[in-house]
């Protein structure tokens, strides 16, 4: 299992992630989604091997990318639940992975008392 996290960044700003500002986020990053997996898969760890990666880039095509090159079974993706004027104007990662992904996708609405 690979739990898998992308810290927005435009891919055409830079040509090497290091130069990235935003590359300055990834080890506070990588540090959250491992606090993240043990509260949420605590019962997993043992059963399973995860990986946990965080990588920068358009959070759509790196997902739909790694899930191709991982030749995965299934994309489990959660939505932050956006509607109206907020959808129409960001988007949504997960619609975009759904469209392109060449294997399926899972889409979980976060809970009401998450928001």
């Amino acid at each position: 299992m690979i739990v898998y996290h992308i810290i927005s960044a435009a891919e055409d700003w830079f040509v090497d992630d290091k130069l990235n500002p935003a590359s300055a986020l990834v080890p506070q990053q990588k540090q959250r989604l491992s606090e993240f997996v043990r509260e949420t898969c605590a019962d997993l760890l043992a059963k399973v091997e995860v990986r946990q990666i965080v990588e920068l880039g358009v959070p759509y095509k790196k997902i739909v990318e790694k899930a191709k090159e991982e030749a995965a079974d299934l994309i489990v993706i959660s939505t932050h639940g956006r509607t109206g004027i907020d959808h129409m104007l960001v988007g949504s990662v997960t619609e975009k992975v759904v469209a392109r992904a060449s294997c399926p996708v899972l889409s979980i609405r976060p809970t009401e008392s998450r928001n």
